[in-house]
């Protein structure tokens, strides 16, 4: 049988099983169902059930579903939303307040969910798959995406996991979003934070473009070309807590050379990427003053044990990590640093030099350091005396990093030695007495050995 006919037959068989597939989906359907305005639901034989504003799905949809109404939840109880044709939206929002999405698989749709200048809505615990678009938003505030399976079909096609942007306040957190070719897509908005997501298999992990103060933490970002992409104008950025693994480009940069990237980088895992940053012009804060973020092709060594490396880790002629980490970052649940009060010294004027050094932590930690007057931190167990201090102002600091490696700093104290005068002019008066009396025991002591001397000549 030629190559030709194979094909040939190949294609009428998987349009056969097409067509009789939506013939099915057909007859089961009757067009979109609505959550009517009122509260009802059209049509009303639809396999939904009310309970007050709780609207629960009690069998498979095969057809969209419109909701026209606010304040209310829709719980798909396990059980799934299928199209009847092609450019189909699974759930449909716009205009919509205070509405909850959750417990539904929304399948092979154009769009899984979309949410159309909405406000207060929730996305929760949904399997989103096999959607060109899983969740889309837009000119939507107080948006928060929670705990959802969203799976693409491949990465190479032009899809997108969650994308969103023009408004503001975006929570997106404990997502899984794999197979895309965009996994979560900020474009345009403003305080976004992406908080403890896996996104893997994708072309671009994360991208960000056009957002503003947009916050990244405890994210995995794995097996992707792209593992987070700023596009253009991307201010006031935090990334912390993340692993980037795996990926052809941990962070890299797509835009003009006369912009500047407003991005500050700490306490992440760089692991194992072909490149782990790559930045067009911009200069990026890489650590938060004390740690950085760990890097596994850093060749430093930490000859002083502090688990930082003793060289900078040297992204390129802008950019470095003054203070790489030598072992990978612990990410946890627990983002809380601990909180340490000084007891000692206080901001107050000092007539000593040894002055105690006593302070209070609020939870186990695992290391502790002071910083005085902005010199190298000095490791300590607990409770110590700083001695031998210079006259003059002075200023201290307490770190401590509690177990799950969360570093908290004290206020600065600043305080001053003065050692007055008068307090050394006792001790002056009792050197010189000291040195008196022994010079009237020596001569005492000569008179006496010359008399016996004297006497014991005359006898």
């Amino acid at each position: 049988m030629s190559k030709k006919l194979v094909l040939i037959m190949t294609l009428i068989f998987l349009i056969g099983i097409s067509s009789v597939a939506f013939k099915v989906l057909r007859v089961e359907a009757s067009g979109p169902i609505y959550i009517k305005a009122d509260g009802s639901v059209d049509p009303p034989t639809a396999s939904i059930q009310r309970d007050g504003n709780v609207y629960t799905l009690t069998g498979n949809i095969n057809d969209s579903i419109v909701i026209e109404r606010d304040n209310l939840v829709v719980d798909g109880a396990g059980y799934t939303l299928l199209p009847t044709g092609s450019g189909q939206t699974g759930i449909d929002l716009s205009d919509r307040n205070n509405v909850t999405i959750k417990n539904t698989n929304v399948k092979w749709f154009e769009k899984g969910i979309l949410l159309n200048s909405t406000s207060n809505v929730v996305v929760l615990g949904n399997n989103i798959t096999n959607n060109l678009y899983g969740v889309l938003f837009h000119f939507s505030n107080h948006t928060t995406i929670s705990g959802n399976n969203i799976t693409g079909l491949n990465r190479d096609v032009y899809s997108w996991g969650i994308l969103g942007g023009g408004g503001n306040d975006y929570v997106i957190e404990e997502n899984e979003v794999s197979n895309y070719e965009y996994g979560i897509s900020i474009m345009g908005g403003d305080k976004t934070l992406l908080s403890k997501n896996l996104v893997y298999n994708c072309e671009v992990g994360i991208l960000e473009d056009s957002s503003n103060k947009t916050q990244l933490s405890e994210n995995v970002v794995d097996d992707c070309f792209c593992g987070f992409l700023f596009g253009e104008r991307g201010e006031n950025n935090v990334i912390t807590g993340s692993n980037f693994t795996n990926n052809q480009f941990g962070i890299y940069e797509q835009r003009s050379a006369d912009e500047t990237l407003n991005l500050t980088v700490y306490h992440n895992n760089f692991i194992n990427n072909v490149k782990n940053v790559d930045l067009v012009s911009s200069t990026c804060i890489w650590d938060n003053g004390l740690e950085g973020n760990y890097w596994s092709d850093y060749a430093g060594v930490d000859d002083d044990g502090n688990g930082i490396g003793d060289t900078p880790y040297v992204i390129d002629e802008n950019n470095k990590d003054q203070h790489p980490l030598m072992a990978p970052y612990a990410i946890s649940g627990d983002t809380t640093p601990p909180t340490i009060s000084v007891l000692s010294p206080e901001n107050k004027t000092y007539s000593v030099d040894d002055i105690a050094l006593t302070f209070t932590v609020d939870e186990s930690v695992s290391w502790i350091a002071y910083n005085l007057d902005g010199q190298s931190n000095v490791t300590i167990t607990g409770n110590t005396t700083l001695s031998d201090l210079s006259d003059g102002s002075h200023s201290l600091v307490v770190y401590a990093k509690d177990t799950s490696g969360n570093l908290g700093a004290s206020k600065t104290i600043y305080f001053s030695i003065e050692i007055q005068q008068g307090d050394l002019f006792p001790m002056w008066i009792l050197g010189a007495i000291a040195i008196i009396i022994a010079v009237v025991l020596a001569f005492v002591t000569y008179l006496v050995k010359s008399k016996k001397t004297t006497e014991k000549v005359k006898q």
